[in-house]
């Protein structure tokens, strides 16, 4: 359970990473992206969470 845990993590920081390289200029600009970043990092993570338990799911009903 924990390389699940672990390959979620990574691809939701993959994500945020790939934003924060544009992250130049004033400080209000790195807030932003930076912000931003986090927003993807998170939804992606959630996202990729939900779809990581649903192809579990569905590998056990194919099993029973």
């Amino acid at each position: 359970m924990s390389a699940v845990v672990a390959e979620i993590v990574k691809v939701a920081l993959d994500a945020g990473g790939r934003i924060m390289v544009h992250a130049q200029g004033s400080p209000a600009n790195v807030v932003a992206i930076g912000a931003a970043a986090a927003l993807v990092s998170v939804s992606t993570g959630v996202g990729y969470g939900i779809y990581v338990a649903a192809r579990e799911l569905q590998r056990r009903m194919e099993a029973s």
